[in-house]
């Protein structure tokens, strides 16, 4: 039978307003300050993403909550990021998986010889 990971999640805010409106729905003692997690940002030479570590403000949160902030993004005006962690593992930026097919190579036609 198969173990079934636990999954910590935890959300950023990158503003003023979003944090306040975390502090409402969030209770105060899953707030964390400095800690180590790993992010994502775009090489501008490679055109690549990369992986940092840096540190940051986080909420603990359970990801029905992260659903309803994201939901609720557009209408409440609300800018954050979202990070997970795996078991004990370290707390990275979370990428959803959308079901992307990777590209097959494409084949040149061969003429068969007759």
């Amino acid at each position: 039978m198969l173990k079934q990971t636990e999954y910590t999640w935890y959300i950023e805010p990158l503003d003023a307003h979003t944090n306040q409106v975390f502090s409402r729905e969030l209770e105060p003692e899953d707030a964390l300050r400095e800690v180590k997690v790993i992010d994502r940002k775009k090489n501008k030479k490679t055109n690549k993403f990369e992986n940092f570590e840096r540190k940051a403000n986080i909420w603990r949160c359970q990801s029905k909550k992260i659903t309803a902030f994201s939901n609720s993004r557009n209408t409440s005006n609300l800018f954050f990021k979202i990070f997970s962690q795996k078991g004990k593992d370290k707390i990275r930026i979370y990428t959803p998986w959308w079901g992307k097919r990777q590209q097959k190579p494409v084949r040149k036609a061969t003429a068969l010889a007759q």
